[in-house]
């Protein structure tokens, strides 16, 4: 019985690490993500060719 407790102890312990490991890999995917979308709306934005109707969308 013990054993059992340790094994089921030992998987949730896994679990937890690999879900914070997971957390962190999409926060840095979406950071990166924004970052490119911030660097895409300033080009835009800043383009002469783009009309104002565009730039209020």
């Amino acid at each position: 019985m013990e054993e059992k407790l340790r094994t089921l102890a030992s998987a949730r312990n896994e679990r937890e690490r690999g879900r914070q490991h997971d957390q962190f890999t999409l926060d840095k995917a979406v950071h990166e993500r924004l970052v490119a979308i911030t660097a895409d709306f300033n080009a835009l934005w800043k383009d002469p060719d783009t009309p104002s109707r565009g730039r209020k969308r």
